[in-house]
């Protein structure tokens, strides 16, 4: 880490003179605890300090959350933190039991419920719900639970080679099993023995050896059939076909391939279509090209109208075997595919989606933008092109395979296509109000949409706008119903079907009533509602409150903000009953799991609230107006807040992030974006203002939503109108270099990975996606330079730097590879030669984002950056003298004392 700082008012020289005479303590410690102290309190708890989040936070981990398929009990794990304990609860979610199981990494339920298997180490515990009795085998290497004989059972591997097969009591071992594979549709087992391969049928079970076969790895499966890779005896790849018995029919290998010409085949990736007729496979273009040492005096040479039009040597291409016949046919020999679709619908049709020229093409070039959505004939290969358009989120068979359903992100709709009469259809065009997102403040480039919500019957789909859901016919006879019936849109709901479809084929009933999450964008509570899918609209509330149940990404398919979610899982339902989990975070509260039966009346299951032991943060809404528009600030006061108090404030800004105003945040570390829980622990409010942007003016639209929060803030008494910081993270770093080169009303202002030149950043050369970032992306200008080079002049801080007084931190990594380390070294610079306070941290092993120790380091710094200008606090060694490394995060012992007096 290298550290660079200039200070004004006084010359260095005569600075460090007088830096010789005072005394020097390790304080960076000592200042932890000291505002520590302070930020205590009425309440008596002690702020955040850097190693809370490591030491013994606990959290119920949202990943593998299972509940039983019949309700009446759930599996879930409490993380303890790096020096706690963990462990895997089984609990009752109806009656009052509950037991631990230390460890519990890795769980799974038994289909009929009467058995939890939970791995701890190498040690796997059997758990009898009935009896609540636990047993254990060790030396467990990894498990597997399903079918054995028409029984609930186990099959496990042991340290030194010895699998077991069974059920709880009765498990038959057998020697010598190196590896296995557990089919997912648990009608079969595979597993090698030295150069022996067996399958077992595990309604038998009874092993059965594979002639000619020495090792697998890896399969994929179809009812009885199996399809998997393998090497032969000259370690050649092949795929090879198991319908029973003891043979293997070779389907795909080298020699087969020769006529698709010089390629060769790794075995890989494959997959059964959704008949079980045939097999997918993906083959590699051979490298033929003879590798030459390059010669140090070689020049490489660049062509600016000369695009490669031929495909890389190591794409992937596509091809399919029948079963029956052994007939390979490929289909995607010429192009870049992108995705396809294993379903084969009645006139034996595959769709698949590609790119029609390769991704060297610049974004500019309409072509680099184009896919070729085809219908593909199994049979011969032959290609009938449905569309050619910039594809967005969505490519699919309706459930019935009779449309093709697409989103073209340059009309911005939802397209069907009948196969049947090779009609195309606009559904977007039947809706009132766009399906796209309108959110997004960039009218001219293309957007992705609110994304398919389900289908009822064969011919309709459901698609969501901004608020509400509507029904639309597929082929495009009728004007779509809101199903909603236009509540969300008339109360600024936004509202969501809730898909507990375990396959996700979205096919609902027509009568089905459907539960919907919501969120209302005034209040930022979120809750449930019911609707029937008839088309009579019907809506009815279930719950709503000031909670967090879903990441704000639900509603909005474009990125909404750096603030990660606390919890990334929606309700969860029983397979054979009503009854549902859902973790919810409670206003600002740690996500704690709940089981209900209506969604409208909830029993806790947890109560882990580290956060108690903290001052911790409350959080509101600020209310303002932006150029006669209304806009939305989320405002984090201390837990112990003292309205007859003056409070320093930080403003954080990201593009919009005020819906996850009641979202819990995990005391983390600085690492770019703003830690906001240890900063209010330690005493400040933090601003957290909304974005609106106007097309060609980024800058000045963050200065003037920045500007308005400020104005309505400071007319709290609890706000010091005299001591406001501002810190942005990427294209926050950014606006914070606008915004303090536009304006002196902030103390201190720290940037980091922020641009300061956007000619410098669009047109770097390294830069492949600088342009589509600054013309059509995030940056927001909608021109290209030389048609208005006044607005990057404009929008760009360094050119106006000389207006900066504001005293800014500057941190960049040197490896980022999202905005170079040159754009804020550029800033210091200039500022350095104006004069001005500036320092800056550049970290040489960093990217856009501060991990481990450099995250640390750079909270600490920023830390003590705002507590000397917004606090008064002490100044450290690294701002007065530039020293790097933990010396430099030392204060000075007679600022320390001048402020104790």
């Amino acid at each position: 880490m290298m550290i660079g700082r200039l200070s004004s008012g006084q010359s260095l020289k005569v600075k460090l003179k007088k830096m010789r005479k005072k005394l020097i303590l390790p304080m960076a410690w000592m200042l932890m605890l000291c505002t520590s102290a302070v930020a205590q309190g009425n309440l008596g708890k002690p702020a955040l300090d850097l190693d809370t989040r490591y030491v013994s936070w606990e959290k119920v981990v949202d990943r593998n959350i299972v509940l039983s398929h019949n309700g009446k009990y759930c599996v879930y794990r409490i993380d303890g933190g790096t020096q706690g304990t963990s462990k895997a609860i089984v609990q009752g979610t109806a009656e009052q039991w509950e037991v631990t199981i230390e460890g519990g990494e890795e769980y799974k339920v038994s289909d009929d419920d009467k058995f939890v298997y939970l791995l701890t180490g190498k040690r796997l515990c059997i758990f009898e719900v009935a009896t609540r009795r636990k047993s254990y085998l060790e030396n467990i290497v990894s498990f597997h639970v399903g079918k054995v004989v028409g029984k609930n059972g186990l099959i496990c591997l042991q340290a030194g080679n010895k699998m077991l097969v069974g059920v709880p009591g009765d498990l038959r071992a057998v020697t010598g099993v190196e590896r296995y594979y557990y089919t997912d549709n648990n009608r079969h087992l595979l597993y090698s023995m030295g150069d022996k391969c067996f399958v077992v049928d595990l309604e038998k079970n009874v092993p059965v050896q594979l002639k000619s076969i020495t090792n697998i790895d890896t399969y994929c499966e179809y009812g009885d059939r199996i399809v998997f890779s393998y090497a032969d005896d000259e370690g050649r790849n092949r795929l090879g076909f198991y319908n029973g018995g003891s043979e293997v029919i070779p389907l795909v290998d080298q020699q087969k391939l020769f006529p698709l010409g010089n390629v060769k085949f790794t075995g890989s990736r494959f997959q059964f279509s959704r008949d079980g007729e045939r097999v997918f496979f993906f083959y590699d273009t051979a490298d033929t090209a003879k590798h030459v040492e390059a010669n140090p005096s070689d020049a490489k040479v660049y062509a600016s109208l000369t695009y490669a039009e031929t495909q890389d040597p190591d794409q992937l291409k596509i091809a399919t075997v029948e079963l029956k016949t052994g007939k390979i046919i490929p289909l995607c020999s010429n192009f870049v595919m992108e995705g396809f679709s294993s379903k084969v619908v009645s006139d034996s049709l595959l769709l698949f989606y590609k790119r029609k020229y390769n991704n060297r093409l610049p974004w500019w070039d309409e072509k680099a933008n184009e896919h070729n959505i085809s219908l593909i004939s199994l049979k011969n290969g032959v290609s009938h092109q449905i569309a050619n358009v910039n594809l967005g989120l969505v490519c699919r068979f309706s459930p019935d395979g009779k449309y093709v359903i697409y989103y073209d992100r340059g009309k911005r709709s939802y397209m069907s296509y009948s196969i049947n009469d090779h009609r195309t259809v606009n559904l977007s065009a039947l809706v009132a109000y766009p399906t796209f997102e309108e959110a997004w403040s960039n009218a001219d480039a293309p957007s992705d949409g609110y994304g398919i919500q389900g289908f009822t019957g064969s011919d309709e789909i459901l698609l969501a706008d901004r608020y509400d859901i509507w029904k639309v016919k597929l082929n495009g006879t009728k004007v779509g119903t809101a199903l909603t019936g236009g509540e969300g849109r008339r109360k600024k709901i936004s509202l969501r079907i809730v898909n507990f479809d375990r396959e996700q084929t979205g096919m609902f009933r027509p009568d089905q009533t459907m539960l919907l999450s919501a969120l209302d964008e005034n209040t930022k509570d979120q809750g449930f509602y019911k609707c029937q899918l008839k088309d009579v609209p019907s809506l009815i509330k279930l719950t709503m409150g000031p909670d967090f149940l879903l990441s704000g990404d639900s509603y909005r398919q474009s990125f909404v903000g750096p603030i990660p979610s606390a919890f990334s899982i929606g309700p969860i339902k029983a397979k054979k009953d009503n009854a549902y989990l859902i973790l919810k975070s409670e206003k600002n509260a740690s996500p704690n799991l709940f089981f209900t039966r209506d969604f409208k009346a909830f029993r806790r299951l947890t109560s882990v609230y580290p956060e108690r032991r903290y001052s911790w943060f409350n959080s509101s809404l600020l209310n303002y107006t932006v150029n006669g528009k209304p806009s939305k600030a989320i405002v984090y006061k201390p837990e112990n807040f003292d309205p007859n108090l003056k409070y320093p404030v930080i403003f954080y800004y990201y593009e919009h992030i005020s819906d996850f105003k009641n979202q819990f945040l995990f005391p983390d570390l600085s690492g770019g974006p703003l830690a906001i829980p240890y900063f209010v622990s330690n005493g400040y409010i933090v601003c957290v203002p909304d974005i609106q942007y106007k097309i060609g003016y980024p800058g000045k639209s963050a200065l003037a939503c920045i500007l308005g929060a400020a104005s309505e803030l400071k007319k709290l008494d609890c706000v010091d109108s005299t001591r406001l910081g501002l810190q942005g993270h990427s294209f926050g770093g950014y606006e914070t270099n606008y915004v303090i080169s536009h304006s002196n009303q902030f103390k201190a202002a720290v940037s980091a990975a922020g641009v300061s030149d956007l000619i410098a950043k669009t047109y770097g050369f390294n830069n492949a996606n600088g342009t589509f970032h600054t013309e059509q992306g995030q940056g927001r200008i909608g021109v290209p330079l030389w048609e208005n080079p006044a607005l990057y002049i404009q929008n760009s801080p360094i050119y106006a730097a000389d207006s900066i007084r504001t005293p800014v931190l500057i941190q960049v990594g040197s490896l980022d590879s999202s905005v170079p380390s040159t754009q804020g070294r550029e800033l210091f610079s200039v500022l350095k030669r104006l004069g001005r306070q500036a320092w800056l941290i550049d970290y040489p092993r960093a990217g856009h984002i501060l991990t481990n120790e450099s995250s640390n380091d750079y909270t600490v710094r920023i830390k003590q950056f705002f507590d000397h200008y917004l606090k008064d606090k002490p100044l450290p060694k690294w701002m007065s003298l530039g020293i790097s490394g933990q010396e430099g995060l030392q204060l000075e012992a007679k600022e320390i004392n001048k402020q104790n007096k």
